[in-house]
């Protein structure tokens, strides 16, 4: 099993600071959660403000009240794109 540390940016002087730079899975788990919730957020919002409209005002912008779920997903996939 190999093991993966924090290393610091900056040597000591970095480490002092906080400023750390994560090598692990437990990073990258970290940064996954992150990315999810921020484009979850960003769904929500994107539903909450449409469904807040009227099927008249939906109707003028050109949209269904169906159709908001996947505004919304499309909204958030372009808002959070992810990384390679």
């Amino acid at each position: 099993m190999t093991t993966q540390t924090i290393l610091p940016v900056g040597g000591i002087a970095g480490a002092s600071r906080g400023d750390l730079h994560e090598t692990s899975r437990l990073g990258a788990l970290v940064a996954n959660l992150e990315h999810r919730w921020a484009t979850y957020q960003t769904y929500r919002h994107t539903c909450e403000e449409l469904e807040m409209l009227s099927d008249r005002e939906l109707n003028d912008i050109g949209i269904s009240r169906w159709d908001i779920r996947r505004i919304a997903r499309e909204a958030a996939a372009e808002a959070h794109p992810r990384q390679a």
